[in-house]
């Protein structure tokens, strides 16, 4: 066999996986952005799957998540944000959703109504908002202007 035989041969080989592997990274990325957003809200509507999340979330390490809320509260000091949340409450049908998923308490319920009661403790997850079934809550960042300072030990 000719070396140039063998280098066109090496080169073909190469090419190929290399357009396959592109070919295989554009059909999925196209792929996972259609089918995707549609996987995820089956999968919040299947009753098993969210009992599997709430049963998940009581029986998650109370240290752990102690960690998350004080690094996340460290880091909310250094870059300040608020939220401002709005609830459409034509479109509110109280499902309590928003209460339930919120890991922050900013809901509370006061008579058959949904009030951000504390929306100073809001991390903008953007979790209520994409669990309400009405699309009844906004929520838009108010950015403060606060100096950048190390992390607290």
């Amino acid at each position: 066999m000719d070396p140039s035989d063998i280098f066109s041969t090496v080169a073909s080989i190469a090419g190929g996986v290399t357009l396959g592997t592109l070919l295989t990274w554009i059909i999925s990325y196209s792929l996972g952005k259609r089918i995707l957003p549609k996987l995820l809200n089956s999968l919040s509507e299947n009753p098993e799957v969210v009992k599997a999340i709430q049963t998940l979330k009581t029986k998650s390490n109370e240290e752990t998540v102690q960690t998350m809320v004080l690094h996340s509260e460290k880091l909310r000091r250094q870059i300040s944000s608020s939220a401002e949340i709005e609830i459409d409450y034509e479109k509110c049908d109280g499902c309590l959703n928003c209460v339930d998923i919120c890991p922050f308490g900013v809901f509370r319920v006061e008579e058959k109504k949904i009030i951000p009661s504390h929306s100073e403790k809001c991390h903008l997850c953007l979790a209520c908002e994409m669990e309400c079934p009405s699309q009844a809550i906004k929520i838009t960042e108010k950015p403060l202007m606060n100096k950048l300072t190390p992390l607290e030990k």
